[in-house]
């Protein structure tokens, strides 16, 4: 329609963008090609004087993942404008459909000159789906926000919204195609926040994916190209991962990641109820990100005694780490929240002693019992493991069977 485009330019008015590309369906009610022009200039009241280039976003609606075109809509707006989900809230009201509920949007946005890249999404479900199984028995919709991020940068117009039943668990593997698909000229793929279980919650039910340049320059060789690696950051509330959060950054490696390192991102994370515990730091940048995970705890800061429920208790913890021949698996790494003076035994923890006990290794022994504390950082369980067998350099047919010995260190 490009002829039409420039035919109804009117004076004092620039083309701007249009709702398409539309595929054209039986009802020609729903085949609308929207074509959008704009005044040239937008005035500043506080600068009447000094125009202003404009620029704008477009709003699309889409419902359970299909696009409906005749409801997009555009505005005009200045460059640097953030369009937050209570900026569109009436019109994500109004176009709230009978048998559909509103579920996510792409938001936030910052305008950026070029329209074609201001795209706001919103997803509607319907309100139920149906399991093959059971037919007559509703399932309540859930789904996923999937997000695409290039050098850290999100590229809001590929968000895209996937419907499931909550409980499912997203891997890598179940978006392997969508990863390989968004995979532009110049960018390599890097990194998920995944693994991820689809909650009711559907604000925290985000996959994020990470793709880098090929290669990072190093000033002082801006020659030689250096590989990329880095270091993911999850952030646990009361030891529940929020994916929403969770943050990918390049590194090299070999690089130290020490808590001064992310001191900001710590502080910004703070939620309303919440106060910071500790992380699993320090980590050294591998060049497998997947072993480069940063971990930031919070706990409520208070717990509840149930023997002394109106007697708010000072929470504290412990950390769990877990050594494989001597070597810590920091992504590995959790902290349990409990009340000071808590004995912790090898029982406390047994089904996490099973549950890392990785192939070929087995459980050696632990730092416990420990009594708990007021400083988390002194509250630390050492689990250990080594590999079943080690082998003797004058009789490597002959495979010894492990054992060893512990140094604890007394003061006073």
């Amino acid at each position: 329609i490009a002829e039409k485009i420039t035919n109804n330019i009117l004076d004092g008015y620039k083309y701007f963008t249009t709702n398409l590309p539309i595929t054209v369906s039986s009802d020609v009610e729903e085949n609308v090609v929207k074509v959008y022009y704009v005044t040239e200039t937008i005035v500043d009241p506080d600068n009447p004087d000094t125009p202003v280039e404009t620029t704008g976003y477009k709003i699309e609606y889409y419902y359970d993942n299909e696009i409906k075109t005749s409801l997009t809509e555009v505005y005009q707006s200045t460059i640097g404008v953030k369009i937050v989900e209570d900026t569109i809230i009436s019109n994500i009201e109004k176009n709230t459909l009978e048998g559909y509920k509103f579920f996510t949007t792409n938001l936030p946005l910052i305008t950026v000159e070029n329209v074609e890249e201001n795209i706001v999404k919103v997803f509607y479900i319907s309100e139920t789906i149906v399991d093959p199984d059971n037919p007559d028995v509703p399932v309540e919709t859930a789904g996923y926000r999937i997000e695409y991020y290039y050098d850290n940068a999100i590229n809001n117009a590929l968000t895209e919204v996937v419907i499931c039943e909550s409980g499912i668990e997203i891997t890598e593997e179940t978006i392997a195609d969508k990863i390989i698909t968004n995979t532009f000229d110049g960018y390599k793929y890097f990194a998920t926040n995944l693994p991820m279980t689809v909650g009711e919650i559907t604000s925290e039910n985000v996959v994020k994916v990470y793709y880098v340049t090929e290669t990072v320059v190093d000033p002082d060789n801006p020659d030689t190209p250096v590989e990329t690696t880095g270091y993911k950051i999850e952030y646990y509330y009361d030891n529940v991962r929020n994916n929403a959060l969770t943050e990918v950054y390049e590194a090299v490696e070999g690089v130290k990641i020490v808590e001064d390192t992310i001191i900001s991102n710590i502080e910004k994370n703070t939620l309303e109820g919440y106060k910071y515990f500790t992380t699993n730091l320090p980590i050294t940048v591998s060049s497998d990100i997947e072993e480069n995970i940063v971990k930031v705890y919070y706990v409520t800061e208070t717990i509840v005694d149930p023997d002394n429920p109106d007697t708010p208790v000072e929470t504290t913890g412990y950390k769990i780490e877990y050594y494989y021949d001597n070597v810590l698996k920091s992504s590995l790494t959790e902290v349990i929240t409990v009340a000071k003076d808590t004995v912790i035994t090898k029982d406390t923890i047994e089904e996490k002693i099973t549950t890392n006990t990785l192939d070929g290794y087995k459980y050696f022994t632990t730092n416990l019992p420990l009594t708990v504390g007021s400083d988390v950082e002194e509250n630390i369980v050492k689990v250990y493991y080594v590999t079943e067998t080690v082998v003797d350099p004058d009789n490597p047919d002959t495979p010894v069977e492990t054992t060893g010995y512990k140094i604890e260190y007394y003061y006073d």
